[in-house]
């Protein structure tokens, strides 16, 4: 499951709150905070108390808070939450991202970090994390997948808000941070009242990717004739691409971004003004060049 939480600045989180988190999702925890300009992560928490110690002196700042459940990859302070996109911008994730490859060590979050935001923001800069035609094609990337991201200036944005909730404007990812209580008919204390029982939250299962399924990664390369030589270097998950002819309903020209890669060929297009996805050969596809523009880190 895990649990995301957005916090902005001034507003401080019950201990309670953060302790039913951890304690739904305590498979490694961590947070980022926004100070001066600049944006920190400290995360690879593994008890409440140790969380807690380090979170105190940052309680009153704008924040991103995560508290994990393993899914994918191992236990470990590089899986848990937030994630460095660059120095400049972090992100935190609650679901699972099927189109990432399975790998023993690395979660699918990492790798979704690794091969498609960290080249996409490397290409078209930060900005592109806060556009809202990149939000729309994240949620239907994603699937049911929530995403928040805070860069240094304070700026964040969420992905599948709509599934989350707002309580005293913090925004939750889910309900495990309020408390649940659990049926127990087991025996009574001295006093004979019922003794408390926390039921332990079983992790999902770990669903393997499609098999025709190829991976975006910094060296995927397509045929020849469905590459525009222009600009050398291979296709990755973003791109701006248009069929060459038309293809079923699909227009000639009609502009649409890369969202997956297979091994026979085929590239998975999404086209926002139809709001529709397509798998296309290669062969029949061009990359399109966006105008350079000025970008920060």
């Amino acid at each position: 499951m895990c649990i995301i939480i957005y916090k902005p600045a001034g507003i401080t989180l019950f201990p309670e709150t953060m302790r039913n988190s951890f304690e739904h999702n305590k498979d490694g925890a961590g947070f980022a905070y926004v100070e001066n300009g600049k944006i920190t992560v400290e995360k690879g928490f593994f008890t409440f108390e140790s969380f807690e110690t380090a979170f105190k002196p940052h309680e009153k700042k704008q924040a991103l808070l995560h508290f994990r459940i393993k899914t994918h990859g191992d236990y470990s302070e590089e899986n848990c939450h937030p994630f460095h996109i660059t120095t400049n911008a972090v992100f935190a994730h609650n679901g699972i991202i099927y189109r990432m490859p399975y790998d023993q060590n690395k979660s699918d979050t990492a790798l979704f970090n690794e091969l498609v935001l960290q080249n996409l923001v490397r290409v078209y800069g930060k900005r592109i994390l806060f556009d809202s035609v990149f939000k729309g094609l994240l949620e239907g990337y994603t699937m049911n997948s929530k995403l928040v991201f805070l860069d240094n200036s304070g700026k964040f944005t969420i992905i599948n808000e709509k599934d989350g909730e707002w309580n005293s404007n913090c925004w939750f990812s889910n309900t495990s941070y309020k408390r649940i209580t659990y049926k127990y008919d087991g025996p009574t204390d001295d006093h004979g009242k019922k003794k408390k029982k926390d039921k332990k939250q079983s992790p999902l299962p770990q669903l393997p990717p499609p098999k025709d399924y190829v991976p975006s990664t910094y060296q995927h390369h397509l045929p020849l004739s469905g590459t525009n030589r222009s600009e050398d270097r291979p296709w990755i998950i973003g791109d701006y691409i248009r069929p060459t002819m038309p293809i079923g309903m699909i227009e000639s020209g009609w502009l649409g971004k890369a969202m997956s890669f297979y091994q026979n060929g085929d590239v998975e297009v999404y086209f926002p003004i139809r709001q529709m996805s397509k798998r296309i050969p290669a062969i029949y596809l061009e990359r399109v060049i966006p105008t350079p523009l000025k970008v920060e880190d």
